[in-house]
């Protein structure tokens, strides 16, 4: 039997604004790269907006694995790199939060099995 490091993947339903929104995201990403992507975001250049795109897209693609968000016509964003681009930068903050938080918790929760 071939063992494979089970890749946890959670649905973050969205309130407010983006009731009814949802992504999934994964929740156990490889500690050290998260912790290296988490620092690009915040070491970009603050006054190259493209640089910080670039370093959050980097951030969503590890942790996002799916959603279910629309353009203002109702028109499906796609789920790829191209899609990124197309998401409000108010909705982008809320996805890179919530995943952030669901998986800082997880390295505190060693009790469980």
């Amino acid at each position: 039997m071939e063992r494979k490091l089970p890749v946890k993947v959670e649905r973050f339903d969205l309130n407010g604004d983006y009731a009814g929104w949802y992504f999934e995201g994964r929740v156990n990403p490889p500690w050290g790269q998260f912790i290296d992507k988490i620092v690009a975001v915040e070491k970009a250049d603050q006054t190259n907006p493209e640089e910080v795109l670039d370093r959050l897209y980097d951030l969503i693609e590890m942790l996002a694995t799916d959603w279910n968000y629309v353009d203002e016509k109702g028109k499906a964003i796609p789920f790829n790199r191209k899609g990124f681009r197309l998401v409000p930068l108010d909705l982008l903050h809320i996805t890179i939060k919530k995943a952030r938080e669901a998986i800082e918790k997880v390295p505190l929760a060693f009790n469980e099995t």
